[in-house]
């Protein structure tokens, strides 16, 4: 599988594809083994997690999430998207690759963490109605968190946090 090379080319249909989700093609024609290409598909990950066991080349790209939600602190007047991670997930290794979280010290944290994002977004309501800039803060938050966030289809709700950079991905 890593023999097997898939280049793609700056013209052409999957190049047009490419563009319209705001990752162009570069020139240069970039090289990818089947091998990477399987290891970025959120809805195949965990199961080319399990076949290839190679931690040093291949870390974990999607990691598993539960709850996911909204919160805000209405005396700070912000608010944050958090979640939390599976069981087996909740260690320092994952937390490694998650660059932007960082465990929510406002819970136990005992028998899985609950992750938190670093940044905010402004959050004022007077009387439970928040106002245009708080709207537009949100929406644009929610525009940024929700690329880092991979949903598969299923009898069961899915979820996936993309993770950092750290871990190998084309």
């Amino acid at each position: 599988m890593q023999n097997e090379i898939i280049s793609l080319k700056p013209k052409g249909v999957l190049s047009g594809l490419c563009e319209y989700l705001e990752n162009p093609v570069k020139a240069d024609e970039p090289i990818y083994s089947l091998k990477d290409i399987l290891y970025n598909m959120p809805f195949i990950h965990r199961a080319f997690q399990l076949t290839f066991s190679s931690p040093t080349t291949y870390g974990e790209l999607y990691v598993p999430i539960q709850k996911s939600r909204f919160v805000f602190d209405k005396y700070r007047k912000k608010g944050w998207f958090e979640a939390e991670l599976e069981k087996e997930h909740s260690n320092k290794s994952t937390l490694g690759c998650l660059v932007g979280f960082g465990v929510d010290r406002k819970y136990s944290n005992k028998d899985f963490y609950v992750i938190r994002r670093n940044k905010t977004f402004k959050w004022e309501t007077y009387r439970n109605k928040p106002n245009q800039v708080s709207l537009d803060s949100f929406e644009n938050y929610y525009f940024n968190i929700r690329n880092k966030l991979r949903y598969i289809y299923s009898s069961n709700d899915l979820w996936y946090l993309n993770s950092s950079h750290k871990c190998k991905r084309f």
